[in-house]
């Protein structure tokens, strides 16, 4: 069986399980008999406005596929699925109305479903009408961020970011802005045992390790012919770190012998932790800071406006078929 084949048989599978499984949360909340939750049944009311059994059943098919869910879909999977797209179509609902109500408005919709959507032929109606939803639910998502991105900025216009909320946020985060104490080394490193001894024998007669690092080292890039080279702890070859940050300015190593060869390293120069003096971040940490507030003050708006929706289990439309 082929990628397209196997995505077909999923999507088939979720509708179906999606289907029965709103179909049954109907009856059992006496919305209607199964044979009545048909296309024309609402699945929810959410004040006064209608969600039709196929509009939910789709997207909750759609939000499945997102989880990569396949193989064991449970009806507590199905019911979260449910539950979580209820809460984006109340989501949806506030964020338009109050878009609306501030004349914002988003990015444009062209209504054009993107050619790679349209690439399946015959057989395979089932995922094209399922990516299709999925491209319908990616449009009607940038634009609810676009639009909530407007909202955010209008609830917080006010926003005030005084010097003291900037130092107490500086002090919070000290050690993010300190540099840890770094560590300047010049290294050797051979392939050969002998020779790595030969070479620290030498150094420990005060041989140069420049000259040395030159002649012998077979380094590559970083390090190569005895340049230094500046880590921190944690950048350092784990299984030498210990004894290597142990070292003084000027003292040399062991031989440290490693999968990639045998080191000698030779320690010049340690540099103490750095503090980043507040003004340096003063104008990132007013941004973030900023960033944060507003994205708390939409968020308390946004429960709040949601939690006041009326949600209400959905009841069989009339037959339309008669034009009535």
């Amino acid at each position: 069986m082929n990628w397209l084949e196997r995505h077909d048989m999923h999507w088939k599978k979720w509708l179906r399980c999606v289907d029965v499984f709103i179909t049954l949360m109907m009856v059992s909340v006496g919305c209607g008999s199964q044979e009545s939750v048909q296309e024309t049944a609402v699945a929810l009311w959410i004040d006064g406005e209608a969600t039709l059994v196929p509009q939910l059943k789709a997207r909750v098919a759609v939000r499945l596929m997102d989880w990569g869910l396949e193989d064991d879909i449970g009806d507590e999977d199905i019911q979260r699925a449910i539950t979580s797209c209820i809460r984006d179509l109340c989501v949806e609902k506030v964020i338009r109305q109050e878009a609306n109500r501030l004349g914002l408005k988003a990015i444009e919709d062209t209504g054009q479903v993107p050619e790679e959507l349209k690439r399946y032929g015959e057989g395979f109606e089932f995922m094209a009408d399922g990516e299709t939803e999925w491209w319908n639910r990616v449009v009607s998502g940038l634009q609810v961020m676009d639009l909530a991105g407007g909202i955010s900025e209008h609830l917080a216009r006010d926003i005030d970011v005084t010097d003291e909320m900037i130092r107490q946020e500086y002090e919070q985060r000290l050690d993010y802005f300190t540099k840890p104490e770094r560590l300047e080394f010049r290294i050797i490193r051979v392939y050969d045992a002998d020779l790595a001894k030969d070479l620290y024998a030498q150094l420990k007669r005060k041989w140069k390790f420049e000259t040395l690092a030159q002649k012998h080292s077979n380094l590559k890039g970083e390090g190569a012919q005895g340049e230094s080279v500046i880590k921190q702890a944690g950048e350092l070859p784990s299984e030498f770190e210990a004894e290597l940050i142990q070292l003084k300015p000027g003292e040399i190593s062991r031989v440290l012998a490693a999968s990639e060869g045998y080191f000698i390293y030779k320690l010049i120069k340690k540099y103490p932790p750095e503090v980043l003096p507040l003004e340096s971040v003063r104008d990132r940490l007013q941004e973030e800071l900023v960033v944060r507030l507003r994205s708390r003050i939409f968020q308390d708006w946004l429960d709040q406006e949601v939690n006041k929706l009326e949600i209400r289990q959905g009841t069989p439309l009339a037959d339309l078929g008669d034009g009535t």
